[in-house]
């Protein structure tokens, strides 16, 4: 087995080849703290912006309790633990402060809050993504108060043209998820590998970066994703490939009983899913029942929430009307999708994993969007 620091170079030298093959100079990866804090901070003025104008929180009166703000708001039940995630954004901002008995209230004076849609298009292009995100991105901020009422849905405005794969690929493709894919493929080709199993394969970003890295030299390649929309497309896309089997499989649901046997896998692959679990010990568990001794997970997720998604991807995180809301049921608490860097080392530890390395270093420009590529042991 490699040590860890051949490992780290192996997914360090695969992500800048792949941020280089985008034409990223150290001087734009540099840059791009700044771009995503142009579309954080456009993000929050429109938060604030709409509970100002709403009269959810007024710029004057007395502090307000977070219930009270989503009721002022109209928010739909399954969304109020969004709302509550905007609040803490705006607390940590330093635009909002809570009061001693629980209420909030402005520090910032709301009048110089407000939509500043122009500047998403340079700051997306920086970042990697393509034009469509910038738009798409505009178009929630603009229908905000309505999204979080229900009265429209995100999926409404990403998939207006019926094309949900080129919707959520536009979502998945920037710089920083070019590097993270890149890295993941250069790492499941240099690992012991036979048979891999892809997890939430969705449009296809990761499996494309590993096929090309393995080239061919897996005996299996299983893709799989809950929606036969994705199992289909990838099928279509990906024909021919030697060992490629498209297969739906609900990462809730026991793998054993949807086909994936005890000790069937050498590589788990698992790109910016597993955050959708509804309880991430589960999952992981019956990950680790299907690798064999040994085995490997490649993962990579978000370790942080970004203000930028609090006001476009997180709405598809929100339940079903009277479902629970993310977290709650794992290390991650009530009304939070991610965990964070310990929470994961942790989590992994509990469903015994051994965490051997974590991209993004921390002092990297790609660590400001808060994605990490993980790789963890089967420990038995």
């Amino acid at each position: 087995m490699r040590e860890p620091d051949d490992l780290a170079a192996i997914a360090d030298q695969a992500a800048s080849a792949a941020l280089a093959a985008r034409g990223a100079t150290a001087e734009t990866i540099a840059a791009l703290p700044d771009w995503l804090e142009q579309v954080e901070r456009i993000s929050l003025s429109a938060i604030a912006a709409l509970l100002a104008s709403s009269g959810a929180l007024p710029a004057e009166g007395p502090p307000r309790r977070a219930e009270a703000i989503a009721a002022g708001l109209g928010a739909a039940s399954r969304h109020g633990w969004l709302v509550h995630r905007w609040l803490a954004a705006l607390i940590r901002r330093g635009w909002l402060s809570r009061s001693a008995e629980g209420g909030l209230g402005w520090i910032a004076p709301p009048a110089h809050f407000g939509i500043d849609p122009a500047g998403l298009d340079p700051a997306y292009h920086a970042l990697g993504f393509p034009p469509t995100m910038a738009t798409a991105h505009r178009a929630a901020l603009e229908c905000l108060g309505a999204l979080v009422r229900d009265d429209i849905t995100l999926q409404h405005l990403l998939f207006r043209d019926g094309d949900v794969l080129a919707a959520l690929a536009a979502y998945q493709d920037n710089l920083f998820t070019a590097a993270l894919n890149a890295a993941a493929a250069a790492l499941a080709a240099r690992l012991p590998r036979s048979r891999l199993l892809e997890l939430g394969g969705g449009a296809g970003l990761t499996t494309a970066a590993a096929l090309r890295a393995l080239a061919g030299s897996a005996a299996s390649y299983r893709f799989t994703d809950v929606s036969r929309l994705f199992t289909v497309a990838a099928e279509r896309r990906f024909a021919g490939t030697p060992g490629l089997i498209c297969t739906p499989l609900n990462i809730d649901e026991d793998f054993t009983a949807q086909g994936v046997a005890p000790d069937s896998v050498d590589i788990v692959l698992a790109g910016n899913v597993l955050h959708n679990a509804r309880d991430l010990g589960a999952t992981l568990g019956w990950i680790h029942r299907s690798l064999t001794p040994d085995g490997w997970l490649i993962l990579t997720d978000s370790i942080r929430e970004t203000d930028a998604i609090l006001t476009s991807m997180q709405f598809l995180l929100s339940p079903p009307q009277g479902g629970p809301p993310p977290g709650g049921r794992d290390r991650r608490p009530c009304g939070q999708a991610f965990l964070d860097a310990t929470g994961w080392a942790d989590q992994l530890a509990a469903a015994d994993f051994t965490l051997c390395l974590a991209r993004p270093d921390p002092a990297s420009p790609l660590a400001t969007a808060g994605q990490c590529l993980l790789l963890a042991q089967s420990s038995r």
